[in-house]
């Protein structure tokens, strides 16, 4: 009896402690440009692979913390909104900041929308 206690305990202090989304399964995938005013389906499998990434931990979590930066680029996912600022996927709720960082995913979901994000300064 102890030991189911114990292995009880544990559980839930794990759930409690994880920094992951709650993604519904099968949720779509949106990805909201309000520069460009447009907003496209996510297609696979782009979506899945944001999906499956935002299944793990992030690589950033503070509990409790808040942020004023706002890229006017979103991705939707299921009922969760994220921005998206370069390389990472900011999630802010009541939870608190948690970042997921995809290499290149801003420029990969601009190309979605046909906005190009190269520098016209870059050689």
């Amino acid at each position: 009896m102890k030991t189911l206690m114990v292995h009880a305990s544990v559980a839930c202090c794990i759930i409690g402690c994880s920094h992951r989304a709650e993604v519904p399964s099968g949720a779509t995938v949106w990805y909201e440009n309000e520069l460009a005013r447009t907003k496209v389906p996510v297609p696979q499998p782009l979506a899945g692979s944001i999906l499956q990434r935002l299944g793990q931990e992030p690589d950033s979590a503070q509990r409790g913390t808040s942020m004023g930066l706002d890229s006017l680029r979103y991705l939707h996912v299921g009922n969760l909104t994220f921005e998206v600022v370069s390389d990472e996927l900011i999630l802010m709720d009541r939870w608190g900041l948690r970042i997921w960082r995809i290499k290149n995913i801003e420029a990969r979901l601009d190309s979605l929308t046909g906005i190009s994000t190269a520098d016209p300064n870059a050689d």
